[in-house]
């Protein structure tokens, strides 16, 4: 009876027995090392593991067994090359974990896998697959699949785009060796990362060196500030329309508020049909004291005009854009306004205390 270990790998899940654990777990460690300081490292990693993962998906399938054993994972790494031959370190942690154990060196036959080549693509990358698969020229293929496509009045086209989509696209570096037939082993898959490292490099270079480059980003500059000004130009319309109905709004109320503060106005009325109004001094006073209630006139003026003041003074800033240093003015008035807040509040309670009453109420029935 051998313990079993639950693992990932490349993304699939995977049993695998404890001794077969460790030949692995070493094995990867020694690639770990072996490209932690190389450019694409991380990445040739991730394929090796991918590429493993698919090699023992195949074990597991074809032997019909739920644990990967400790001869699965050899196979495999004989076929993908034990990494102990590249660098003296990775094989004294390879040796530490195998106890002496042999190493299986078998022959693996190559073999071809067909998909869609991204890097020599047109339209979708199934000439270039096709023509990596079969070792022809994709130039071939193309002309071949554009005069079939103009004899066979559109047929062709149909069965391009159905091995569009049934050909899997080839991604990762172990699926593009596969697709040329070369074998997935960890120096080949070393050299593709390389390569592809190299060719986006070279390729950057050559575009940022090129006319055509320095035209477009000249262009898309130029196009970014015209959507800047265009953009500035409607938020400054927006501040105006907003300023202006600040400062009408504003207007409207604060005139409203002086006709009710200083003359008779219609919004205190004793009935809404009667037509029989009076001043707001006179409707106050039947809730507020004589004495308190000039204190209170006086808060309730500034509690009301600070607000309506700075509604109409950010609207008039807003629609000329001015820059007023008014810090100091806006202190003092916010700390007006509070004080006039304050007095308010405090005055309301004193008189609302005058209004509290208590009673009690006693009725006597009488049975019979």
């Amino acid at each position: 009876m051998k313990k079993a270990i639950k693992i990932n790998l490349g993304g699939v899940i995977f049993h695998i027995d404890e001794d077969a654990y460790e030949r692995l777990s070493s094995y990867l460690k020694s690639v770990e090392l072996y490209f932690s300081k190389k450019d694409g490292g991380n990445e040739i990693v991730d394929d090796i593991e991918a590429r493993m993962a698919e090699l023992f998906q195949a074990k597991v399938s074809e032997k019909k067994k739920e644990a990967i054993t400790l001869e699965d994972v050899e196979e495999v790494t004989s076929i993908m090359g034990d990494p102990s031959e590249f660098v003296e370190e990775a094989e004294e942690i390879a040796g530490e974990s195998e106890g002496g154990a042999k190493k299986a060196r078998r022959t693996t036959r190559t073999s071809k896998r067909l998909y869609r080549d991204p890097d020599n693509s047109v339209l979708g990358g199934v000439c270039g697959g096709l023509g990596a698969y079969f070792g022809i020229d994709p130039v071939i293929l193309r002309i071949l699949f554009v005069i079939l496509f103009i004899l066979g009045r559109g047929v062709w086209g149909i069965v391009y785009i159905v091995l569009w989509i049934a050909i899997p696209k080839a991604i990762s570096i172990a699926q593009k060796l596969e697709m040329r037939g070369e074998k997935v082993t960890i120096s080949n898959i070393e050299k593709g990362v390389k390569q592809e490292y190299e060719d986006v490099k070279a390729n950057w270079k050559n575009i940022e060196k090129s006319e055509g480059y320095k035209r477009t980003r000249s262009s898309v500059e130029e196009i970014f500030q015209v959507i800047g000004r265009i953009f500035l130009v409607v938020a400054r319309i927006v501040l105006i329309l907003v300023g202006v109905a600040l400062v009408f709004a504003g207007f409207v109320v604060l005139m409203s508020f002086l006709g009710v503060f200083f003359f008779q106005s219609t919004i205190f009325s004793i009935g809404w049909f009667s037509g029989s109004f009076f001043p707001l001094s006179q409707f106050l006073s039947a809730f507020v004291e004589p004495v308190n209630l000039t204190v209170f006139l006086v808060a309730l003026f500034f509690a009301v005009i600070i607000p309506l003041v700075s509604i109409i003074y950010g609207g008039i800033k807003l629609v000329f854009n001015l820059k007023a240093k008014d810090g100091g003015l806006g202190v003092v008035a916010l700390v007006i306004w509070v004080a006039s807040i304050s007095v308010m509040l405090s005055l309301g309670f004193i008189e609302s205390r005058k209004y509290a009453f208590g009673g009690v109420y006693q009725e006597n029935v009488v049975l019979t």
